[in-house]
């Protein structure tokens, strides 16, 4: 009897260990991927360093500042709730509750600078002031965001099985994976996700002063940034999801399984250091256009001589190739696969119908 109770008494200390170190992590967790897309958004926004700095205001920015806490929340609480199979929603709300008492702070603290005499008629004080909505705004939605996240995470629960780990990653790979590999991949990842967005839709092309240096053709630096960025984002996520399954899987035999390991590293380090601390080999300048000035810069595509046809004719070329790349990526993914059949089904049977009509 004395020997079961041992046991038990063992057991509820090493669940209560292990409760509090996925606390601990999922709060690392949170303030890497936070600190990581900051480097994105001073990029984007061409914030001074020193504003940066700032743990609550970061420049000029407003929703993504928001979107960027409450995204590194919702992480965290998946790890939660993926990790742990009971009393899941009292760890995240231990976890939630500091990150809860950082907003809650500024709040107060707006509050309180606000009354100052001197603060009355100051600008920052104001109704509608990003001063005051930021703090206000992330502390009302940080706790349903760590409870959204420990949600999803305890519908994928059974995804990660492997004893001993998270995320079936072992804790001694943990140890070194998060500093060496995450937190690079994440804002590698993110920055050419953005980079390409803009280069799209938004604005002017981010690497347009990099490949000005090749050539003064607008269409052709077009081309080379686009298969640039895209080729390197491809490889980002497939050499990320590589390295995840060496890691975490624990029964297929990957032959110079730790060079392969070590080379991601290296990758994702360089491309860091490359994109976020070097702007002068890779220089991505975002400036915004107009809606109305994008379509006119868009119209001006159409083909008016046979050299505009010939470089019209290359972009859509490297559209296709990129398109081809991206759709076999995408594949791999079991449901969006699903999705390209029935697509492909139901275009097969709408020409047949068309062949039928015309058969009429």
């Amino acid at each position: 009897m004395q020997l079961i109770l041992i046991f038990e008494w063992i057991n509820k200390l090493r669940f209560f260990f292990r409760f509090i170190f996925i606390i601990l992590f999922a709060l690392i967790i949170d303030f890497i991927t936070v600190e990581s897309i900051s480097y994105i958004l001073e990029d984007v926004f061409s914030i001074p360093e020193e504003e940066m700095m700032n743990g609550i205001y970061w420049g000029d920015a407003f929703i993504s500042r928001i979107l960027v806490s409450l995204l590194g929340t919702f992480i965290g609480g998946y790890i939660i709730g993926s990790s742990l199979n009971k009393k899941e929603k009292i760890a995240t709300f231990i976890y939630a509750l500091p990150i809860l008492s950082f907003w809650i702070i500024a709040v107060i603290g707006y509050y309180y600078l606000s009354k100052l005499p001197h603060n009355f008629d100051n600008p920052i004080f104001s109704m509608f002031s990003r001063w005051k909505l930021i703090p206000l705004i992330t502390s009302i939605l940080t706790m349903p965001a760590a409870y959204l996240g420990c949600h999803y995470g305890s519908l994928n629960m059974s995804k990660y099985t492997r004893t001993y780990s998270i995320l079936n990653i072992k804790l001694y790979n943990l140890i070194w994976f998060i500093p060496a590999i995450y937190q690079f991949a994440i804002g590698v990842i993110c920055m050419l996700i953005i980079s390409i967005f803009y280069s799209l839709w938004i604005g002017n092309n981010p690497l347009y002063n990099t490949f000005n240096i090749v050539s003064k053709n607008e269409s052709i630096i077009e081309f080379l940034s686009i298969i640039s960025l895209s080729l390197i984002l491809m490889t980002s996520i497939a050499v990320f999801k590589s390295t995840y399954k060496y890691l975490s899987d624990e029964f297929t035999k990957v032959r110079f399984k730790i060079l392969k390991i070590f080379g991601a590293t290296i990758y994702f380090w360089a491309l860091f250091v490359f994109t976020f601390n070097l702007p002068d080999i890779i220089n991505l300048s975002f400036e915004t256009d107009s809606l109305a000035t994008k379509a006119a810069n868009i119209l001006t595509l159409i083909p008016k001589d046979l050299s505009s046809g010939i470089n019209l004719s290359i972009i859509l070329f490297s559209v296709y190739i990129t398109e081809k790349s991206a759709v076999k990526l995408l594949r791999r993914n079991e449901l969006i696969n699903t999705f390209f059949y029935v697509i492909k089904g139901y275009r097969k049977n709408f020409i047949q119908k068309i062949f039928k009509l015309f058969k009429k």
